[in-house]
């Protein structure tokens, strides 16, 4: 087909290759530090292409492709660019794990395929190594790096078009070696599906970067910066959901504010530095005696929220007391502090709405602090 001609691919090889540089150079900009991987995904882009370009210029005469380096060349630069992707995606999952490392073992792969063609006579050989080589490098890599974070899309057009990618290599890889005689037939639409899949994969592998840092940004939103729990800003959308649930299915549903005692005093006499100490020991003490279903929040200062789903005010009474009760053995943990609490319930026979609840449990807070270390429910 004319379209598939060398000097038309070489001129979309190039294209597509300036195209993918503009591209990473403004997304590691707007990145910024959460760009991990893109440099070495952007370095298997260029020696990706490079292979594909090498096979491109030398495709003019197949019979001669058999006898001279560049088929070499390009299956080690193809091996080599796809190695660097994953190394790419390896930096990107486990950003602790640092060092030279992976890109040496991407550049030896590329080596090893180059040399090992070399020292083969039959051309379907050497396809057949590529083949094998490619699926067990994206096979683990799926396995290994992109399962555990499927929930991104990005993540999933990857492992797509990896999986696309799996399966076309274990044709050619059968088809090699069942008509070995045929191996070269398929080179420039190959090549053409390469570019596109180059295209694809490197979209997806971007999108994933920005969706990521969407996620980071949300949470730290939502998240206050010293003690990891919610913040105001964070709980109060999930407790409105929890009062809507409540009321369609008619569920109790309660609500406590609690407040360290004499936190002030803490600050004057101890330092700033081991308030701060107290909030994030806490905030922790409070994670691990309430509910998965409940929820923890920083409300302000010194200030906690808990949201209680399913609990009317005379069992969030009770765990409320049961909190008290543990922290005061775990004085050590919880930071050598009691604390006081109001509850306010949706079985309160009042109105029932977010700002009626958090006005009545910061009323029975109030009244609680009038004698420190209690609860009050009514």
């Amino acid at each position: 087909m004319p379209f598939l001609d060398p000097p038309t691919l070489l001129l979309a090889n190039l294209l597509v290759g300036l195209t993918l540089v503009l591209v990473f150079m403004s997304t590691r900009v707007g990145l910024g530090s959460g760009a991990r991987g893109m440099r070495s995904w952007l370095a298997g882009d260029v020696v990706l292409l490079t292979g594909q370009a090498v096979i491109a210029i030398d495709a003019v005469d197949f019979g001669r492709l058999l006898d001279i380096p560049p088929l070499t060349l390009s299956s080690g630069l193809v091996t080599a660019g796809i190695a660097l992707h994953l190394v790419g995606i390896h930096r990107h999952a486990r950003p602790a794990q640092k060092g030279a490392a992976p890109h040496a073992v991407a550049l030896g792969l590329g080596v090893f395929v180059a040399a090992a063609s070399v020292l083969m006579s039959e051309p379907a050989h050497r396809v057949m190594l590529l083949h094998v080589v490619l699926v067990a490098m994206l096979a683990a890599t799926i396995a290994r790096e992109l399962v555990a974070v499927r929930r991104f899309f990005g993540v999933r057009i990857l492992i797509t078009a990896m999986g696309f990618a799996i399966v076309a290599n274990v044709l050619l890889l059968l088809g090699a070696a069942a008509r070995p005689e045929d191996v070269l037939k398929g080179a420039m639409p190959g090549l053409l599906i390469n570019m596109v899949m180059t295209m694809v994969t490197t979209s997806a592998f971007v999108l994933w970067l920005q969706e990521e840092l969407r996620e980071t940004l949300r949470r730290a939103a939502h998240t206050d910066l010293l003690t990891g729990v919610l913040n105001r800003y964070g709980v109060l959308p999930q407790l409105r959901r929890e009062l809507a649930r409540s009321a369609r299915h008619g569920t109790p549903l309660s609500v406590a504010l609690c407040d360290i005692d004499h936190f002030k005093n803490i600050n004057d006499t101890r330092g700033h530095a081991a308030g701060d100490g107290v909030l994030q020991a806490f905030s922790g003490a409070l994670l691990r005696h309430a509910r998965a279903t409940d929820l923890v929040a920083r409300w302000g200062g010194e200030e906690f929220l808990l949201v209680l789903p399913d609990t009317d005010a005379a069992h969030a009474l009770a765990a409320l007391q049961r909190m008290q009760g543990r922290m005061a053995q775990e004085a050590e943990a919880a930071g050598g502090v009691t604390f006081s609490a109001g509850i306010a319930s949706t079985t309160d026979g009042a109105a029932a709405d977010v700002d009626a609840l958090l006005a009545r449990a910061d009323r029975r807070l109030y009244a609680a602090k009038a004698t420190r270390n209690t609860v009050v429910a009514h």
